[in-house]
């Protein structure tokens, strides 16, 4: 993956992970976290340090982006099955390490917030696919585009170089006369005399005295 397509990955999922997860986890979910999470325990901050959450919730985009890039997902469908996936397996298995070293969470949380993650993790992955596909698509339309346009410039060439009494020589080049025509230009005038038998100009039109007569 690019450069380019992994920080517009980071950006739109990023932001749309970040506001996901404000609905989720601090509005919706709040009383589940305070009764199962830090707070309950006495490790929860008074004051939210919005810089770290936002650094992580990039960090997390980052592996979405990568992973959707490596899974092949052109649509949004296809995103949220790939960003569901990695958020669910993320935090369910980072929860239950803490949870084993520490004790700032119940036992239910783990599950929960992993399966919270699906919804998350999986919107920001569908915005990702959606973002990068279009962007791949309009990529090929221009590349077709640029095809199209160089195919008929080609086309108009070899036309304008027929048109102008040329033929192309074996060797590509434009602007050879075949022998055989130049010779057959030569003798029309004389063909037209003799077919005429005197009644007939050169340019093979018959002559005004010979149509009275």
């Amino acid at each position: 993956m690019d450069t380019k397509k992994l920080v517009t990955g980071i950006v739109f999922g990023g932001i749309t992970m970040f506001v996901v997860g404000y609905l989720i986890f601090d509005m919706a979910m709040v009383g589940f976290y305070e009764t199962n999470g830090g707070p309950s325990f006495g490790v929860g901050r008074e004051a939210t340090l919005w810089w770290a959450i936002a650094l992580g919730t990039a960090s997390l985009a980052t592996l979405v982006t990568l992973c959707i890039g490596w899974s092949g997902a052109k649509n949004a469908t296809q995103g949220f099955k790939v960003g569901g996936m990695v958020g669910f397996l993320v935090w369910f298995g980072v929860d239950l390490i803490i949870h084993g070293n520490s004790t700032v969470s119940t036992t239910i949380l783990p599950l929960v917030d992993g399966l919270l993650e699906i919804v998350r993790t999986g919107i920001g992955g569908a915005v990702i696919a959606a973002v990068l596909g279009r962007s791949e698509d309009l990529l090929m339309k221009e590349n077709r585009s640029r095809e199209g346009s160089a195919e008929l410039s080609e086309d108009l060439l070899s036309k304008v170089s027929g048109g102008s009494g040329g033929e192309t020589d074996p060797d590509g080049a434009v602007g050879y006369t075949n022998p055989e025509w130049t010779s057959q230009a030569r003798n029309l005038p004389n063909q037209a005399v003799v077919q005429g038998k005197g009644k007939t100009r050169k340019s093979g039109i018959s002559d005004t005295a010979g149509g009275l007569a």
